[in-house]
């Protein structure tokens, strides 16, 4: 008989006891080894996962891959967006790429290219660089502006132009 603490499995009934194991996680062509948090049945010996645990292997995974290749990371999108004050759908318009494109980068399924991030890094850091996308793509941004967009130093590099990795 299971203790309170312990989950049944769902494929055999037998007792589900936590794991901590550094896996390979695959983002697309990618992959980068970072630490699982799951649970194994002790009968079977099925791997399972919550949805909170493979969203967070999901951006450490993320995380480990886009300072690898000195990308902004999701969190640091996250942030831009917020201090513009924008929707996804709205940063989408913004800078001129398709549909959901900004949720799959803030969730890390999707990494953007060098050249997006080069420009989501110059949104961060020249105030009039976002009011003047705002305008040519008429994306209605909130007011006032003033240095919303002010590199956060847990976001952003200091120096605009290091790259992490």
């Amino acid at each position: 008989m299971m203790s309170r603490d312990e989950q049944e499995c769902p494929l055999c009934g037998g007792a589900l006891r936590e794991r901590n194991e550094t896996r390979e996680t695959h983002i697309g062509s990618r992959t980068a080894a970072v630490p699982h948090s799951f649970h194994r049945c002790d009968r079977c010996g099925e791997d399972l996962y919550t949805p909170a645990q493979m969203e967070a292997v999901q951006m450490l995974a993320s995380d480990k891959l886009r300072d690898a290749e000195g990308l902004l990371r999701s969190s640091q999108i996250h942030s831009i967006r917020t201090r513009l004050g924008v929707s996804q759908r709205h940063f989408e318009q913004l800078l001129g790429v398709g549909p959901k494109t900004v949720v799959r980068w803030e969730r890390g399924t999707v990494f953007q290219n060098g050249a997006t991030d080069s420009l989501l890094r110059l949104i961060a850091d020249v105030p009039a660089a976002a009011p003047y996308l705002a305008r040519i793509h008429e994306v209605v941004l909130p007011t006032p502006q003033p240095d919303s967009l002010a590199p956060d130093s847990q976001d952003l590099p200091a120096d605009p132009i290091e790259r992490r990795g």
